[in-house]
């Protein structure tokens, strides 16, 4: 046996000894009276306890010194969200980029995610009825494994709790900024069916029709108990120019906010030329100073027959630099898309069975299949950065010699297309149940995987590429590809192809908790959590070995590895009295061994005080700090390095005088990662005023802080200033054509440093008023903003901490405001979601920011058609379009604002009860 299991029984032969000392501590006490066991009808029925998220401690009161969030199906459908994915990202605690369907260049392509608080869609925990969920088979941009939101059927979500300060001691090492518990529906009877139909309007967009049908239904006996969810979901997709973009030259927003964005990758190609072969050649530069300079075909149309006079050197730009011609770039508006069209279904059951009063057995399935397509650009061809040369014996090259620097695009041929599928499924089995009147013990096996296919169609091989330009393709020896124009039709056929890739994630695991009541205090009862936990991960990625033009190809890998888990929690109240109030603590701890790092042991403690009541004022006060570790993802660790091109034309900021482009990206994994840490500081009030029934205030206050920070920090960034100074390494450049030379990539590979850290402090904020049964109706308010105070990060290379608060998609303020009425069978609402101002301090104008934005969805039902409730809503009804940025190929910021991409959306829902 080796070292890491035998730690791992250690551990566990530990916690299992504390079990046994706390069943000695209950057998102990006086047992309860089991001579009479005849259920008596008349007696008051028992009441239940429960597991609030935040606490493995059953109990029978909401209130714990953790802020949880609670937000039920019926608030997330009246908002107008149809998927958990979209809601989840339109939270004001969610900032910073988080994956959604609407970024086409992702790496997560067809899943959805979230970023709490703008640490990382990494740093919280997702469980499913309170357990783990297997991570999305593909790792993000970042290597890191996440969450997809698209496996859950909507129709079976009971409620979406979110407990918002730090929890790896009770749920895991990798809750740092929360923990998200999806609660899916278990007790339903009878049959519930659900049509949805939305669409944009003509004047706000494309067809973006969407389709959901869904049906829940449940059955059982007073034994046994079954219910099942079913949801298929189909969306069409639509391009920027169905918004009037007809030309991705934003250059008329002005220096500040705009941009040629048409590439100069294209088709005819671009190329380079010294000033010595310039010169050689006839051609005179438009500069002085130049050692180098791009040249085009003149007019940009495609020539058959290129010779010298076909070619001109590009005008030089007000800095000095060649400025390609609008007739010499791509025009993306023809084929960018902002949302892809996509088949999801999805399904859930669950059941259970009763032995007794005391047994039970218990089992749930879940299985989905989302298939995604996405069209893309066509691919960038960069000869030097591919390898690539234009042989001097190619009948299409006048000049004579080899050329290496075309800057060439494929839409010569057909358009790139993305086809994701994506497979996942969950099986439970358990049993639960009591003992001693006080104790409950749960154990369950689970299995879960996501299998992943992408299909890259119409992509080129670079070998097969530069065959065609040699002349030497198989089947067309003798026939040459023309980068500047027209070729052989079949030749330029032969070129295209398609590439498979697949990714698996899978994880078994196995988990046993009780949890009772240990004794009676003065102040009430002294509760106790413990457990064991054991898994197995494993990540599996088989890509297309071969290079691909654009895609450097990868290689296939598999990373694995076990953890074993025990926690203990204690909830302890402290006193209890008319004039001082009552108060509890809460004390946890969990210790975690890594197979590929060893051991762990994190606490967590908090506490609660809830003052006396009055009448002018209840007020409860609560707090929590706890400490968190996460190792490495298996991506992180194992991912192969790969490259593409940036989605969006990017401006090296210390050569001005080059126009923007597509830089190669290198992405992928780095084994010498070590762990990061974290802290969680926590505080917060509540507030209820008894004279206006309904009305609570709650104001939370969050200090996080991650240390040993593994970070992929996104290209943009990089160029940056802040991000030239914390990674000075990661742009590398081709100094012989100058000091600074071009970039020849940029690497965004993760990277961690033991002086690093990253930092958010912010406050949330919460108003809810419930006005039920005037005259009129009933009301309810609910009002929530997130204030960030500040949020960033230090390198620890010596650049000092880096402020981000207010910049790069954190803005200082989110909220949302939601307000609804129901009378009798008549229902309204209205649902606000508000973005405050944020800085991107990339661009050269300083202060340049997005403006606030509001998008505004209301929504009308009524009841009254037996047992049928017919809704018809709006999402963004005043087609509010997001900031316009002439920086992005979209005109707006996806990381932001896709919420609000599609402008005005119209659905109508209809839902009946059998």
């Amino acid at each position: 046996m080796n070292k890491s299991l035998l730690q791992a029984a250690s551990s566990a032969l530990r916690m299992a000894t504390l079990l046994g000392l706390t069943g000695s501590i209950v057998v102990a006490q006086p047992a309860p009276n089991t001579t009479d066991n005849t259920k008596k009808t008349d007696e008051p029925q028992k009441l239940e306890r429960f597991e609030v998220t935040g606490s493995r401690v059953k109990r029978m009161d909401y209130e714990t010194p953790a802020p949880v969030a609670s937000f039920t199906a019926e608030d997330i459908e009246i908002k107008g969200y149809t998927s958990i994915g979209e809601f989840v990202q339109s939270l004001p605690f969610n900032s910073g980029t988080a994956n959604s369907i609407y970024q086409t260049a992702s790496f997560t392509r067809g899943a959805a995610t979230a970023n709490l608080r703008g640490l990382g869609s990494q740093r919280f925990l997702t469980l499913v009825n309170g357990r783990r969920a297997v991570p999305y088979a593909l790792v993000n941009s970042a290597n890191r494994s996440v969450f997809d939101f698209n496996n859950l059927p909507f129709a079976a979500v009971e409620s979406i709790e979110l407990l918002k300060d730090g929890a790896s001691a009770i749920y895991g090492a990798d809750a740092i900024s929360g923990v998200l518990n999806i609660k899916l529906k278990k007790n339903f009877s009878g049959l519930a069916v659900d049509a949805y139909y939305g669409n944009t309007l003509k004047d706000s967009g494309g067809d973006t029709g969407t389709i959901i049908l869904s049906a829940v239904a449940g059955a059982g006996t007073a034994k046994t108990k079954i219910m099942t969810a079913l949801e298929v979901k189909t969306e069409n997709s639509n391009f920027i120019h169905d918004y009037g973009i007809t030309d991705t030259d934003y250059s008329y927003l002005g220096a500040n906010k705009g941009q040629n964005n048409n590439s100069t990758a294209n088709w005819p190609a671009n190329f380079t030329l010294t000033r010595a072969q310039a010169t050689a050649l006839g051609y005179t530069i438009p500069s002085q100073t130049a050692s180098s300079w791009t040249f085009v075909v003149t007019g940009g149309k495609p020539t058959g027959s290129p010779t010298l006079a076909s070619f001109s050197p590009a005008p030089a730009s007000a800095s000095g630099g060649a400025a390609v011609p609008n007739e010499n770039r791509y025009n993306f508006a023809p084929t960018y898309a902002i949302y892809p069209s996509s088949d999801r279904i999805s399904s859930f059951t669950s059941a259970e069975h009763e032995f007794n009063d005391n047994l039970k057995a218990f089992a749930e399935v879940m299985y989905s299949k989302n298939s995604t397509y996405y069209a893309f650009t066509p691919g960038v061809i960069t000869y030097s950065t591919e390898g690539l040369s234009l042989p001097a014996n190619n009948p299409y090259n006048p000049f004579g010699v080899a050329l290496t620097t075309l800057s060439g695009r494929s839409n010569f041929g057909p358009v790139r297309k993305f086809d994701t599928e994506g497979i996942a499924s969950n099986v439970l089995a358990g049993l639960r149940g009591t003992f001693m009147n006080n104790w409950d013990w749960e154990t369950g096996v689970s299995y879960g995987y996501s299998q992943v296919t992408t299909v890259n169609r119409n992509a080129m091989r670079a070998t097969t590429y530069q065959a065609a330009l040699n002349g030497t393709l198989s089947g067309y020896v003798g026939k040459f590809l023309n980068p500047f124009g027209p070729s052989d039709e079949g030749l330029t056929k032969a070129l295209f192809t398609s590439s498979t890739g697949t990714s698996k994630a899978d994880g078994l695991t196995w988990d046993a908790s009780v949890s009772g009541k240990l004794l009676t205090l003065p102040a009430g009862d002294l509760g106790i959590a413990a457990g064991l936990e054991m898994r197995n991960e494993k990540l599996t990625t088989n890509p297309d070995t071969a290079a691909y033009l654009g895609s450097g190809g990868g290689l296939p890998l598999t990373g694995k590895r076990s953890v074993a888990s025990q926690y203990v929690e204690l909830t302890a109240p402290v006193f209890k009295a008319p004039y001082v109030g009552s108060a509890e603590v809460q004390v946890a701890g969990r210790h975690e061994h890594y197979s590929d790092f060893g051991n762990t042991k994190k606490p967590k403690v908090g506490a609660k005080w809830r003052l006396p009541d009055n009448r002018i004022v209840n007020v409860m006060l609560r707090g929590s700090y706890s400490e968190s570790f996460q190792a490495p993802a298996l991506g992180l660790l194992y991912a192969s390095q790969t490259t593409a091109f940036s989605s969006t034309l990017l401006q090296d900021p210390l050569r001005l005088q080059d126009p923007p482009v597509q830089q190669r990206i290198v992405t992928g994994g780095n084994p010498n990662l070590v762990p990061e840490t974290a802290r969680v500081k926590y505080a917060g009030v509540v507030i209820e005023v008894p004279a206006v029934k309904g009305l609570t205030f709650a104001i939370d206050y969050f200090d996080m802080r991650i240390n040993s920070v593994i970070v992929t920090p996104s290209a943009t960034f990089l160029l940056s200033e802040r991000g030239r100074a914390q990674f000075p390494n990661a742009i590398v450049r081709d100094n012989t054509l100058g000091n600074p030379g071009p970039i020849l990539r940029i690497e965004s590979v993760p990277q961690n440093n033991t002086a690093a850290y990253q930092l958010y402090r912010g406050f949330d904020y919460e108003v809810r008023y419930q006005l039920r049964n005037t005259r009129v109706g009933s009301f309810n308010f609910v009002a929530q903003a997130t204030q960030i105070t500040k949020t960033g990060s230090d390198s620890g290379l010596g650049s000092g901490f880096f402020d981000n608060t207010g910049l790069y998609y954190n803005p200082e303020w989110k909220a949302s405001v939601n307000a609804g009425w129901r009378y009798k069978d008549f229902g309204a609402n209205v649902n606000v979601d508000w973005t405050g101002k944020y800085f991107n301090d990339n661009y050269t104008a300083a202060g340049w920011g997005e403006n606030p934005y509001t998008l505004v969805s209301p929504s009308f039902s009524y009841a009254g058609f037996w047992n049928t409730k017919i809704t018809v809503g709006a999402t963004n009804v005043f087609n509010n379009r997001p900031p316009a940025n002439g920086r992005e190929t979209l005109l707006f910021d996806p990381n932001a604002y896709s919420a609000g991409a599609l402008g005005r959306f119209l659905y109508v829902r209809v839902s009946k009860e059998f």
